[in-house]
């Protein structure tokens, strides 16, 4: 990727609205900006269209642009914001809005920003190339990176299905499907707004549910089906879960 029409770095800082609202601006000329999201909710006005974009989402912005603003309920947001100098204008066929994909987080690319930034000069332009690679190289099309993630996240859920009975933590989940563990915690996040292992807990539960409903199988048994070391122990869960006992749920649903 050709980084020779880009000719200086003209801002890199974190935003962060708190409980204030946010007015959009509009892009200098010769100018750049992406705007990854850390976290929140905001508005991107775009072709008479609002566009609701969340943690995940990149704006890739030219000169004239508008960016991002709060939303009429002043959801926060917390963002990292690069902004290049250009030689000419290059537009992407896809559009402004991205997904950010890699091997990085959003949250461990700008960490990683910002920590170089204090260490090497702002107008260096060797850091400056570097920054708009990675914002462009971790750039996925919306659409696409939906699509994508859909696929990813279909087979890890028939994984935890099939493979329910044994002993699974997120760090073997992960490396089973190529991921690190912070990538999986941030795709559950991103679905469920849960971390993989509450959703294995829920699931764990439901499969336990259903059992207990349909089956005249013993608690040890379906303990040992739904994953759990031991007898006792699925009933400590259950009982957290539900306020009673597998065999009261047992009597109670049927």
């Amino acid at each position: 990727m050709s980084t020779s029409n880009v000719i200086g770095l003209w801002a890199l800082m974190p935003f962060r609205t708190g409980n204030q609202r946010f007015a959009s601006r509009t892009i200098k000329p010769n100018h750049e900006e992406f705007e990854i999201i850390l976290s929140g909710r905001a508005i991107l006005e775009q072709d008479g269209q609002s566009i609701p974009v969340t943690s995940g989402d990149v704006i890739w912005m030219h000169e004239g642009d508008k960016t991002i603003h709060s939303d009429d309920q002043g959801t926060p947001y917390e963002c990292i914001v690069l902004s290049f100098l250009i030689k000419e204008p290059q537009r992407s066929e896809d559009g402004s809005v991205f997904r950010w994909s890699g091997p990085l987080t959003p949250q461990q690319f700008a960490d990683d920003a910002l920590h170089c930034l204090q260490r090497c000069r702002y107008d260096s332009l060797t850091y400056c190339h570097y920054l708009y690679s990675a914002c462009r190289l971790h750039l996925v099309p919306a659409n696409e990176a939906q699509q994508n993630v859909r696929s990813r996240l279909d087979g890890i859920l028939n994984f935890l299905n099939v493979n329910i009975r044994e002993s699974l933590s997120t760090e073997s989940i992960a490396v089973n499907f190529g991921l690190t563990t912070n990538q999986l915690n941030y795709l559950f996040h991103q679905e469920f707004g849960i971390p993989p292992y509450q959703y294995l807990k829920r699931l764990r539960l439901r499969r336990a549910e259903d059992y207990l409903k349909n089956s005249s199988k013993p608690v040890k048994w379906i303990a040992y089906m739904c994953g759990y070391q031991s007898e006792s122990g699925f009933i400590r869960a259950f009982r957290k879960t539900h306020d009673m006992a597998p065999l009261e749920y047992r009597h109670l649903t049927r």
